[in-house]
């Protein structure tokens, strides 16, 4: 009796050490249960599909503004759309702190909102710009850090074991790409997008395969040079390295929706929406667009799909509840 008292009281002190160790500060936090609780249901008719897509929301882990602009996101996002399918945030979630990512985690099991998928940012390698003391110090960059360990957090986080991947709802097929390398590997390469040849053929593959009588939905951070708001900027007349590579491939589907952030550009432009064998779609920013006018900026602004009757329609959201007027595209697959 006396050694099964004591293997029992083992077991106890070491499931407890093991709680502890999970709950531990600056660890990731990998319950998935408390997500889920808060995921709202999803519209049931199986020939309507909406879903809602942001980028460049910033949330850090040490600047509350930006946790609450967040939360204020995802309330209009369920009072605009209750029943949305799906929520892209298509990069720049954060800096690459892993308490950056555990605050996201928290903000969402507080907050109602539909299935979430998320890409990769350049801001999701930006921990190598702070030292220790979480203080900037460009002349220390790196900082000990490494593409490896970035692609490591935010893949802890996505719960993927790329940066690529695909999702199939109600039979629309979603492709999610994303940086697989950063300035730390290479300086030149800036904040633009580095696309391997894997994912490249990865690609092509998941394209050839889908059905080319319904959108195709591609999301990366980075936008194409020379498409839409902002990509004619000196400085940004590359934004992905494999820039002629990838508008090579996605040139071959006019199916192909392709949505893209980074440029923080407000979305009342002409060229919010630009077509060039295949639509392309900027999504401006959820935590800071910018109005290059120099007038007052946006709040925060994202982009609605509703896909009926063979006919997408996308229209700007300023998350202050409103729609941004002449924001708005319809696209119908070709005959």
């Amino acid at each position: 009796m006396k050694t099964k008292r004591m293997w029992l009281i083992s077991l106890a002190t070491v499931l407890i050490a093991l709680l502890v160790w999970y709950v531990k500060p600056g660890l990731y936090v990998h319950a998935k249960t408390p997500l889920e609780a808060n995921v709202t249901t999803p519209n049931e008719n199986p020939d309507e599909l909406n879903f809602e897509v942001i980028s460049d929301p910033h949330i850090s882990h040490s600047d509350t503004a930006t946790q609450d602009k967040f939360k204020r996101v995802l309330g209009d996002i369920e009072k605009a759309a209750p029943h949305s399918d799906l929520l892209v945030m298509n990069g720049d979630l954060s800096n690459g702190f892993p308490e950056d990512y555990n605050t996201i985690t928290k903000l969402l099991a507080e907050t109602p909102h539909p299935p979430l998928e998320v890409t990769i940012g350049n801001h999701e390698f930006y921990k190598a710009f702070y030292d220790a003391s979480e203080t900037m110090n460009k002349s220390a960059f790196p900082n000990g850090d490494t593409d490896a360990k970035a692609l490591g957090r935010f893949l802890d986080f996505a719960g993927r074991k790329t940066v690529y991947t695909e999702r199939v709802i109600k039979g629309f097929h979603f492709l999610f790409l994303g940086s697989e390398k950063s300035r730390m590997s290479d300086p030149s390469y800036l904040d633009d997008a580095y696309l391997s040849d894997t994912q490249l053929n990865w690609l092509q593959g998941k394209l050839q395969a889908a059905p080319s009588d319904k959108p195709t939905f591609v999301f990366l951070h980075q936008p194409l040079p020379y498409t839409v708001s902002g990509t004619a900027r000196q400085g940004w007349n590359r934004t992905v390295i494999q820039h002629e590579e990838l508008k090579k491939i996605l040139s071959a589907h006019p199916n192909v929706i392709f949505f893209s952030g980074h440029t923080h550009i407000n979305l009342d432009r002409p060229t919010t929406f630009f077509q060039d064998g295949f639509l392309m779609v900027n999504e401006s920013s959820a935590g800071r667009p910018y109005n290059p006018d120099g007038q007052v900026r946006p709040d925060s602004e994202g982009m609605f799909v509703e896909v009926k009757n063979g006919t997408v329609t996308l229209r700007g959201r300023d998350f202050t509840g409103k729609w941004i007027p002449g924001s708005v595209h319809t696209w119908k697959p070709a005959n």
